[in-house]
C-alpha cells in the first residue's frame, strides 16, 4: 500500500501495551501520520477514588465539648480501658486477577507458563531441590534464539531450548 493512499485516512491501532503494538505505533508517527489509540483493559473495574478536601470549622464550643470527653475517657479505670482497646481485625484477602503470558516473534508463540513450568522441573528432577525452595524465578523469553534464560533465586542461571 502506498503512504499517499492511506495519507488522508484515519487509521486506528489497538495497543496490546507489548513491544509490536508500540512499535506500529511508532512507525506510523515516524510516517507522519496520525493513529487513534485504543487499550482495552482486560480484568476487574476498579471503582474511581475521589479525593475531596475536607474544609473543618472548629469553634471554641466544640473545642471545649472534646477537651471535655476526652477528660472524661481518661479518667477510666485501667481495666475497662484494656477491655475497650479489644478488638477484631478483619482481613481481606484480594483476589489476583488470572493472567496468561504469551510471546510471539515471527509466526511462532510460547506460554510463558509452559516455559515456566520447564524451570520448575529443571530445578526439581535435575537439580534435586524441592519445589518450596524455589522462592523467585525470572523468564527472559528470546524466540529469535529459540531460547529462554531463566534465574533462580537470584544465583542460580540457565537456558532451555523452546
Amino acid at each position: 500500500m502506498d503512504l499517499a493512499e492511506i495519507k488522508d485516512k484515519k487509521i486506528a491501532v489497538l495497543l496490546s501495551g507489548g513491544v509490536d503494538s508500540s512499535v506500529v505505533v511508532h512507525e506510523f508517527v515516524s510516517l507522519g501520520l496520525h493513529p487513534d489509540c485504543f487499550y482495552i483493559k482486560i480484568g476487574p473495574e476498579e471503582p474511581e477514588k475521589k479525593e475531596t478536601a475536607k474544609t473543618t470549622k472548629t469553634s471554641a464550643r466544640t473545642t471545649r465539648r472534646t477537651t471535655k470527653k476526652a477528660a472524661e475517657t481518661t479518667t477510666e479505670k485501667p481495666a475497662e480501658k484494656a477491655a475497650a482497646e479489644k478488638k477484631t481485625t478483619r482481613r481481606t484477602v484480594k483476589k489476583e486477577t488470572a493472567t496468561e503470558v504469551y510471546v510471539q516473534f515471527m509466526g511462532r508463540e510460547v506460554s510463558a507458563k509452559d516455559v515456566l513450568d520447564n524451570v520448575k522441573k529443571i530445578w526439581t528432577d535435575e537439580m534435586g531441590k524441592k519445589e518450596k525452595d524455589l522462592k523467585d524465578v525470572k523468564l527472559y523469553i528470546k524466540l529469535e534464539e529459540n531460547k529462554a534464560y531463566y534465574v533462580i533465586n537470584g544465583d542460580i542461571t540457565g537456558a532451555i531450548v523452546l
